[in-house]
C-alpha cells in the first residue's frame, strides 16, 4: 500500500509544461491524420462538400496547438521551444 502511494505522490508531481506539450503533440498528430484523410478523400472524389469544413477543423486544431505551446510560456520552468513554435507554425500555414 506504500509503494502505491509514493507512486502517485511523484506522478503528481509532473512538470507543469508535461500537460500542454502532451496535448501540443497529439493534437499535432490528429492533424497529420486528418489531412492524410482528406488526401484520400479528394483523390477518391468523396464528399466534395465536407473538404471545405475538414480544411477549417485542421486550422482549428493547429491554432488550439499553438495557443498550447504559447502557454508553456506562462509557467516558470524555461524550456527551449523556439523550434516547436516554428514547427507549429509551419503546420499552420500547411493546412
Amino acid at each position: 500500500m506504500t509503494q502505491f502511494i509514493e507512486r502517485r505522490d511523484k506522478q503528481s508531481r509532473k512538470s507543469p509544461i508535461a500537460i500542454p506539450l502532451q496535448m501540443a503533440g497529439s493534437l499535432s498528430a490528429l492533424i497529420f491524420l486528418i489531412g492524410f484523410t482528406l488526401e484520400v478523400l479528394v483523390i477518391n472524389n468523396l464528399y466534395l462538400s465536407q473538404h471545405i469544413l475538414v480544411v477549417v477543423l485542421m486550422i482549428a486544431l493547429a491554432m488550439w496547438a499553438i495557443i498550447e505551446v504559447y502557454a508553456i510560456r506562462r509557467s516558470s520552468i524555461v524550456a527551449p521551444l523556439r523550434l516547436l513554435k516554428i514547427a507549429m507554425w509551419l503546420q499552420l500555414l500547411l493546412c
